[in-house]
């Protein structure tokens, strides 16, 4: 495996991290987030690699083979289903937030609460 992948993760982790902390804009925040579940997708599709692996169905599997693990597969998996329905659930709440005060800035939200 490329030895990239790890601050690959890391550097998704931060702009995520980081455009959910600095932005404004409702919709970006919500795309910061996106980027930063999908950052633990990649994570966990990372740890289950193995060099030299073989695909994890074990009727393929040969005797003694070494496959990659299917269970960190299978959480990346639920990974990207919730990521999907958090990411569409906070633009719903995005609409409804532009619907009730006329805009996507969070600072103009705040100052007419």
């Amino acid at each position: 495996m490329s030895d990239l992948i790890f601050p690959g993760v890391a550097a998704l982790l931060c702009l995520g991290l980081g455009g959910a902390l600095l932005a404004r804009h409702v919709v970006k925040i919500v795309m910061a987030l996106s980027l930063l579940q999908s950052s633990t997708a990649l994570l966990f599709v990372a740890l289950g690699y193995r060099n030299a692996g073989g695909v994890p169905l074990f009727s393929l599997a040969s005797e003694g083979g070494r496959m990659s693990l299917p269970s960190f597969q299978a959480m990346a998996m639920a990974i990207l289903v919730v990521s999907s329905l958090f990411t569409a659930l906070l633009l719903a709440f995005g609409l409804l937030l532009h619907r009730r005060y006329g805009t996507f800035d969070i600072d103009e939200i705040r100052r007419s609460l």
